[in-house]
């Protein structure tokens, strides 16, 4: 285990002598970063994609209440019958095969749906990112994201405001 952190700690400090020697090496270079996690969050395509899939979501919800409510009365109804008319235990059995059917399939096509929106994204997202970088001629844009890659930076090299409004315009068609 203490083998393990040293490794990471020697990582983490080659990574940071390599991102020192980049910036300081040479001609001055344009440096900066922005959080991750603001970026998409903020990405309007991030936003009506989220809108989109809740929307198909409740749909997909209300789909299964009404079939709940369905089995909740035929419940009721074998109940009232104390159990005794095997029609009803059959259409009952067969109601929940379908609920549950459904719901598996409405998860699962639910999961699947939000890794593509996810994917879709975050490569427009990243395009993006890197044709702020072009237009504004960075040499180098860091990603901070919260996991030690970046150890630290001066807020003066925070770019993620100015990536966020340009991202958002590149989305919105204004640049």
């Amino acid at each position: 285990m203490g083998n393990r952190v040293f490794q990471i700690f020697l990582i983490v400090c080659v990574l940071g002598i390599v991102g020192y020697l980049i910036v300081n090496a040479g001609p001055k270079r344009k440096v900066g970063y922005v959080y991750i996690k603001e970026l998409y969050t903020g990405f309007e395509l991030k936003k009506q994609m989220e809108q989109k899939y809740l929307r198909l979501k409740h749909q997909r919800d209300k789909v299964l209440d009404s079939s709940k409510f369905e089995l909740n009365n035929l419940l009721k109804r074998i109940d009232a019958e104390n159990k005794k008319n095997p029609k009803t235990l059959e259409e009952f059995d067969k109601k929940k095969e379908q609920f549950y059917q459904t719901k598996n399939s409405f998860e699962e096509e639910n999961r699947k749906l939000s890794q593509d929106f996810d994917e879709q994204i975050l490569t427009q997202l990243n395009q993006y990112v890197k044709d702020y970088g072009i237009q504004e001629h960075y040499d180098l844009l860091f990603g901070n994201d919260g996991n030690g890659s970046l150890m630290f930076a001066t807020d003066e090299l925070n770019r993620t405001k100015e990536v966020l409004q340009f991202i958002n315009q590149r989305y919105n068609g204004v640049n």
